[in-house]
């Protein structure tokens, strides 16, 4: 089984890069202060948070991508353990 812990926690004010912030409270709809442009193909109870992990983003980041936690609008940035 893998565990993981939360690297970072992002929000925007809609589009990309989702900025850190220190925490934020989950609610069925995703972040409370994350909010999206498109509505009809982000967000909603379906769709509510966006996981990335770190280690893809540091595997991206080796083959010279400008990749960073928040940038591919991840809400949670997961580190493997």
């Amino acid at each position: 089984m893998t565990h993981a812990s939360i690297f970072q926690i992002n929000i925007s004010q809609g589009g990309v890069p989702k900025l850190a912030v220190r925490s934020a409270e989950v609610t069925e709809l995703g972040l409370v202060g994350d909010t999206h442009n498109n509505t009809k193909v982000h967000g909603g109870p379906k769709r509510a948070l966006c996981l990335y992990s770190l280690e893809r983003i540091l595997a991206l980041q080796a083959e010279g991508h400008p990749i960073f936690a928040g940038s591919t609008g991840e809400n949670l940035t997961l580190c493997l353990l």
